[in-house]
């Protein structure tokens, strides 16, 4: 955290955050990120984020989490919704899962539900950061 005149200063940076169990599943999409100038950070879990999150000066674009095989979902979202007002956040979740009431009740604005194709979801990315950049 840089200090500029006795304030904090957090800046974000064009990037983003990929939290999925999934191994392909992060490295298809941080691949592809990577690809259209997005610097990405892939992790597994959501105290590998908070970890990285803690140690940065700076604060991503976005945060993608990935609902799908995470243990703790429910407190990693507890978790997410305290950083939901600075950041967006980006739910992943099954075509099954019926919690998009829940989420949307928790703060979350952007769900998407698979079946979604990697360059689908980049795009979707893209115009979230957009819009986050011409606030």
């Amino acid at each position: 955290m840089r200090l500029y005149g006795g304030f904090n200063l957090i800046m974000k940076f064009r990037a983003a955050i990929i939290i999925a169990r999934d191994w392909k599943e992060r490295a298809f999409l941080r691949a592809e990120l990577i690809e259209e100038g997005i610097t990405a950070l892939a992790v597994e879990n959501m105290s590998d984020a908070l970890e990285w999150l803690s140690n940065q000066g700076a604060l991503p674009m976005i945060i993608i989490y990935d609902t799908n095989n995470q243990d703790k979902a429910s407190q990693d979202l507890e978790r997410l919704t305290k950083l939901v007002s600075r950041i967006p956040v980006l739910i992943l979740t099954s075509s099954l899962d019926t919690k998009d009431n829940e989420y949307e009740k928790l703060g979350f604005k952007h769900i998407i539900k698979r079946p979604i194709s990697i360059g689908d979801l980049v795009t979707y990315v893209k115009v979230i950061i957009k819009g986050t950049t011409q606030q």
